[in-house]
């Protein structure tokens, strides 16, 4: 009697701890759309989950989804041009997400071009850097090497 409630316990064990590795790896969906003020899409926005590794960029219709097995309690939203957005997440609403992005403008006082400080013969500086580092790159210093 006691053999077959050592299996049974055994048995219960296993089954517990392949029911608990499943639900591990049950991946989250998490999908939406980005705009901009005027409510056109946004392309290629980054779409990170925050503190987790994994993420995408939005498709031509500013669309994404993200599929994760580890949560994450924000995503970060980034786009050149446009302010860094931080959106906490919710578990019971991961898909049908919107979300819109303001735009940053940022300004220079002065852009100044020295000309003392322009290479006149960009090429030719180049070209002397790639003679002198000839013997460096021969092949037949390598005894392993061979590309004939």
């Amino acid at each position: 009697m006691r053999h077959y409630t050592y299996h049974f316990f055994t048995g219960c064990l296993l089954l517990l701890l392949c029911v608990s590795s499943t639900q591990a790896q049950t991946p989250f969906i998490i999908s939406g759309r980005v705009t901009d003020s005027a409510n056109k899409a946004l392309p290629n926005v980054t779409v990170p989950l925050a503190g987790v590794t994994g993420g995408t960029i939005t498709n031509a219709n500013g669309s994404f989804s993200i599929s994760a097995t580890r949560w994450a309690n924000a995503l970060e939203l980034t786009h050149a041009g446009f302010e860094k957005l931080t959106v906490p997440l919710n578990k019971t609403q991961l898909t049908g997400l919107s979300f819109q992005l303001k735009q940053h403008v940022s300004l220079l006082d002065d852009v100044i071009i020295r000309v003392d400080a322009m290479d006149q013969e960009p090429g030719k500086r180049f070209m002397k850097k790639v003679i002198a580092a000839k013997p460096g790159n021969d092949p037949n210093r390598f005894s392993n090497y061979s590309y004939r």
